[in-house]
């Protein structure tokens, strides 16, 4: 392509038509938009030469574009553009390759924009459509140009308007198709139709899953504002408008004068504050832009730009920090933003990139926990932030004022320390010992009450721990602490036996018992709070259960004279819960946090030891370490044995979990010899229809799928399903396995209706638990593929193929294997589809 790198920089022939003068102002337009203020008139003089005319004309674009960004917006389709004259030329009515051009709709420095639509054998798509002006354009603008194009080639998501085409004309002009999006800016959306704060919360976090998805392939958009987010009428978001997005990778797709550091095209009112400064630009600056965008869309109001501002004032409100919170500007709508929903605003608008957000779905998951009423992880400044900040800024004499308060206290502080925490060690371990043994003595009683000679018949469990429950009720309500110890005792051993749901009574009326002690019972609540946690999570109600790990973690570390081993607890079972929601980086510093305790008191050699060492190699399998992950699982599975006996529950979950891990390696005839031996053991020791049975089920069945025994497995899924109720609630994951892991066998049987409706009824529960971008959603729609191409619906199944595909290649958790047969799984589709040219691009991975 030969393109004239400095178009502007000679005078204009006479003959020059106002379309060829208008090309070369917009032209030059982009190049010195590039420039700072300050160079801007230098650079004009020589690129100009002798053209004052044009150099005028530019010069005042540039300061109008500054001044009033949004003056120069486009409304339709949120392409950036600077209308041309009226009489320049329109190719509207003309074709370019299947597209013909039916109306204008924009035009800027990188070419015109069009309404057109694809009419071949009956098939008819409208699109907008980029045509590039190669001969009004300089080389920085054909490589934006092609740079957008590309950046798009490589999202494909619900939630960004889709690239559907792209090539050259007969002229030689690039081009490129995309997806027509028929809406209006997400501000002026949720105005027209008056939307509430949580429907506009709600909207807000499909603009989040958008970004998080480009950021994941790499890309920072670096223009996020109303115009460049679009709501349909069905009320689905649309990003839109990659034209000075930048790749973060090195590589071929990243020029280097496009997305090096210093002065670039942005729109101040909507920049952070490291684009305003010329800084290096991270996915931290579009988390500020988001915050920028979410504040209008709560508050109805900009964060920085007053009326009649210029970009000038715009940028010195932005780099003096954070805005007013945006329920003191939002009317009516106030109370509601008052608290969380500021926190979540004014940490995106941090001033410092380090202090946001880490990315866009920590900012739509503090979204999502807000609107269901859980606590929001960020949280506003604190006092020791506020410290820090003023020895900073004071350093000289804070650091002497520091060094002589320091020198007199260290030596006291270690003294007091060490002898307070010994006294409550102390202190705790004699109250707890007595409080353990008055629930003991009062179910001993209620053992010996339950002898089948006095009773006449024998009597179970599950009857006396009943009978427990009411007499508890009845004979300790003055003695409320040891009444909530035993209700906890019984809740938690009702929670072994599966019980959930009475489990969870007990537990909670045990925690209003705590609460209603107040300080007395405090040191008590973080136990409860943990077997309660335990109970959602067994439950499949993992964020719920997370909630109370993280609270219950809190008071411990709040707690004057911690607990260690309770704090132990308390990490591992957040880890727990934090590696099945797919957070896995969090999971296993959370899980080696645990360990560091048991470790430092000693307690290396005990069943709870066993279980963290196993916890964290979930964790770390999850994340492709296969060889760690068996190394950790075997160090476990040697603690419980020695501690436990080879017959023993626990030992069970260790072989269950090192079987998993042999599976992923291939070591079939292991992974199954374990598996049967872990399904004899708590077959013996918690009966057949213990919910802990079909974790071994559910895993020895997709052995049997994996190793070609279809039949086998197939049976089994049936006796997973077939506990489907009180035993085994629709939350629990193993339903939903268990449904993928039939949806599967269906296939196998060339039964893709069946596999089909299995397969859409895990997603469906899985959705209910899950984050939208979590791998074994992407796993179930990708599997879900296979039954709509067995079906011939291939324009279904090729979207949700590509998606899912490349959340999976993104994230940390997929083994080698689901990779693996996701590549497989386009590259047939693709073949059944007659495209060997697409297939090709898939080409099954290797083992």
């Amino acid at each position: 392509m030969n393109v004239d790198p400095q178009p502007s920089s000679t005078t204009p022939p006479a003959s020059d038509t106002a379309a060829e003068r208008w090309t070369r102002v917009s032209a030059l337009l982009a190049e010195a938009m590039e420039v700072p203020s300050a160079e801007r008139d230098a650079f004009l003089a020589t690129a100009c030469a002798d053209d004052d005319g044009l150099r005028d004309e530019v010069s005042s674009l540039a300061r109008a574009l500054e001044d009033e960004p949004d003056r120069f917006e486009s409304g339709a389709l949120g392409v950036r553009r600077v209308t041309p004259p009226a009489h320049g030329e329109d190719r509207s009515g003309s074709r370019v390759g299947s597209y013909l051009l039916t109306r204008r709709v924009g035009a800027g420095g990188m070419g015109d924009v069009y309404e057109a639509v694809r009419e071949e054998s009956g098939f008819r798509k409208r699109v907008a459509l980029k045509l590039m002006d190669v001969a009004g354009a300089s080389a920085l603008v054909v490589r934006r140009f092609e740079q957008e194009r590309r950046i798009l080639a490589r999202l494909e998501h619900r939630n960004i308007a889709a690239l559907i085409d792209g090539g050259l004309t007969e002229a030689g002009r690039p081009y490129y198709a995309m997806e027509f999006v028929d809406g209006e800016p997400i501000t002026e959306w949720c105005e027209h139709r008056r939307l509430g704060i949580e429907e506009r919360v709600a909207l807000f976090r499909q603009v989040c899953g958008a970004v998080e998805y480009a950021h994941r392939h790499l890309v920072i958009h670096r223009d996020l504002k109303p115009g460049n987010v679009f709501v349909t009428e069905d009320g689905t978001v649309k990003l839109l408008d990659f034209g000075i997005a930048k790749i973060m990778e090195a590589g071929e797709d990243n020029e280097p004068d496009l997305t090096q550091a210093g002065p670039a095209p942005l729109t101040p009112a909507y920049a952070s504050p490291e684009q305003l400064r010329g800084d290096r630009i991270t996915t931290a600056s579009d988390i500020f832009s988001l915050g920028v965008l979410l504040y209008e869309v709560l508050a109805g109001a900009h964060p920085f730009r007053a009326v009649g501002a210029t970009s000038g004032e715009v940028r010195d409100q932005v780099l003096a920090g954070p805005p007013a919170p945006p329920s003191t500007v939002a009317g009516r709508g106030g109370r509601v933003l008052r608290g969380d929903l500021d926190t979540v605003v004014l940490t995106a608008l941090q001033l410092e990139p380090e202090r946001r957000y880490s990315g866009a779905a920590a900012l739509g998951e503090d979204l999502r926990r807000w609107a269901a009423g859980f606590p929001i992880r960020a949280r506003p400044d604190s006092l020791g932030y506020r410290l820090g900040k003023f020895v900073r800024r004071n350093r000289v004499a804070s650091l002497a004022v520091l060094l002589g308060v320091g020198a007199l206290l260290t030596g006291l502080a270690a003294a007091i320390r060490q002898t307070a925490l010994a006294e409550a060690e102390r202190d705790r371990a004699r109250r707890e010992a007595a409080k353990a043994t008055q629930v003991t003595r009062f179910m001993e009683e209620m053992f010996e009450a339950a002898d089948p000679r006095l009773e006449g018949r024998d009597v179970t469990v599950l009857e006396v721990l009943d009978s427990a429950v009411v007499r508890a009720g009845r004979d300790l309500a003055g003695e409320p602490a040891l009444q909530a110890a035993v209700f906890t005792s019984i809740g938690a051993t009702l929670r072994g036996l599966g019980r959930f749901d009475e489990a969870e009574r007990l537990l909670r009326t045990s925690l209003d018992v705590l609460e209603q002690l107040g300080d007395e019972g405090a040191p008590d609540v973080p136990a409860t709070m943990r077997h309660l946690g335990r109970v959602l999570a067994d439950r499949g109600e993992a964020a719920q259960a997370e909630s109370l790990f993280r609270d219950a973690l809190a008071r411990y570390r709040a707690s004057r004279s911690p607990d260690s081993a309770g704090m132990a607890r308390a990490l591992d079972d957040l880890g727990d819960v934090l590696q099945y929601r797919g957070e896995l980086v969090e999971a296993e510093a959370v899980h080696r946090e645990g360990l560091a305790i048991k470790r430092h008191t000693g307690d290396t050699l005990s069943p709870m030891f066993a279980a963290s060492l196993n916890n964290l190699a979930v964790v770390v399998g999850q994340q492709g370490r296969w060889e760690e992950a068996e190394r950790l699982h075997r160090e476990g599975l040697r603690v419980a044995e020695a501690t436990l006996g080879s017959a023993h529950p626990d030992v069970a979950t260790g072989m269950n979990a090192l079987a998993f891990v042999l599976e992923q390696r291939h070591a079939y005839p292991q992974a199954e010899s374990l598996y049967q031996r872990a399904l004899a053991i708590r077959r013996e020791t918690l009966g057949w229809d213990h919910p802990e049975i079909t974790w071994t089920l559910n895993r020895y069945g997709w052995l049997l799928f994996e190793t070609g025994q279809v039949d086998s497995a197939a049976s089994l899924a049936r006796e997973v399903l077939r506990r489907r109720g009180p035993t085994l609630p629709d939350a629990h994951p193993m339903v939903a396995s268990t449904l993928v892991l039939e949806g599967r066998v269906a296939l196998s049987q060339q039964r893709p209706r069946d596999a089909e409706r299995a397969l859409r009824e895990a997603l469906t529960l899985r959705q209910r638990t899950l984050p939208d971008d979590h791998w074994l959603l992407a796993l179930n729609r990708n599997i879900l593929v296979d039954a709509l191409v067995g079906q011939g619906r291939y324009a279904e199944a090729e979207p949700l193929a590509i998606e899912s595909y490349a959340t999976l290649m993104a994230a940390q958790g997929p083994s080698d294997l689901v990779r693996r047969e996701a590549a497989d799984r386009l590259h047939r589709m693709y073949l059944a589809m007659g495209r060997p040219a697409e297939a090709a691009r898939y080409p099954p991975m290797q083992p």
